[in-house]
């Protein structure tokens, strides 16, 4: 794990999601998916980090372009609130997981293997 500061308007670019960054490549596909979590849980995420470890040992095609993110943020604001006084439906996840791979377009089998890929680290 590396740590580092920067700048705010920085920060994009060191996670690699800034305008040049790899999320932004022209004509690829984007596998992606989401999930609110209320808590982490470190046995999931143990699974997650394993399910990467082979995908990289035995697909490094599919892996390449792999990254899943965890965002956390102050939630103090949400849970002061009562829930039934606001539309917002979400009021229990307090993290934000973001799985995405990019592969290039017109490979089917590692297109269905990324889908597999994301589905089990949304369910994990």
């Amino acid at each position: 794990m590396n740590s580092a500061t920067f700048p705010y308007p920085e920060v994009s670019v060191a996670q690699g999601n800034g305008e040049d960054g790899f999320i932004y490549q022209d004509n690829q596909v984007r596998i992606t998916a989401t999930a609110g979590l209320q808590v982490y849980n470190l046995t999931a995420e143990r699974l997650i980090f394993d399910g990467f470890k082979q995908r990289v040992a035995s697909k490094p095609e599919l892996a390449a372009g792999g990254g899943i993110l965890h965002e956390g943020y102050s939630t103090e604001a949400v849970t002061d609130k009562n829930p039934n006084d606001s539309a917002y439906a979400f009021h229990a996840d307090r993290h934000l997981m973001l799985f995405q791979t990019i592969i290039p377009p017109g490979n089917s089998s590692i297109e269905h293997a990324a889908w597999e890929w994301a589905e089990e680290v949304r369910a994990q």
